[in-house]
């Protein structure tokens, strides 16, 4: 096996944030950067966010559990950080929970995820939850309910029809 000695794992911290006005610019920018310290933003992805953050040698962000629609790390920085995760970005259905809470997260590096964190210990979230596949289930529930209302009343109109010719 072929091993990459610049991998830089499920997720990590960077140190600042390069943020660039066009989507060419940020992909232009990419043949530059560290990506283990710098992440490369997209202004129109983000809200103002600042560019630089206090790094500590000691901040961790480990993967916990990876399924399908659902990815879990336990991370623990002292202080606010942005981090990176090796996930491609997509926003729509995927949500972002830190210890429950909602929590914005957004493209960096083209097209992996980034959030900036909360200092401390947490436990992160993302799900893959659509609203369209809630409500495709919601419609397929009620069409099998439907459906079996409909049997259920043929057969009682049926039994009452052939009570009626026995008589």
């Amino acid at each position: 096996m072929l091993e990459n000695p610049d991998n830089l794992g499920a997720a990590w911290f960077v140190a600042q944030a390069a943020i660039h006005p066009t989507v060419d610019a940020t992909y232009l920018a990419m043949t530059e950067t560290d990506f283990a310290n710098t992440a490369v933003l997209w202004q129109e992805d983000i809200d103002e966010i600042p560019t630089a953050f206090q790094g500590s040698s000691s901040a961790t962000i480990d993967l916990v559990s990876h399924a399908p629609g659902r990815v879990e790390y336990q991370t623990n920085n002292a202080e606010e950080g942005l981090a990176v995760f090796s996930e491609m970005y997509y926003p729509k259905g995927w949500t972002l929970t830190v210890d429950g809470a909602p929590q914005p997260f957004f493209r960096a590096d083209y097209l992996l995820r980034a959030a900036i964190l909360p200092a401390g210990k947490h436990r992160l979230v993302f799900q893959f939850d659509p609203p369209v596949v809630r409500l495709g289930t919601t419609i397929q529930w009620a069409s099998i309910g439907s459906m079996f209302l409909l049997v259920l009343g043929f057969m009682a109109y049926r039994k009452q029809f052939d009570a009626l010719w026995e008589s």
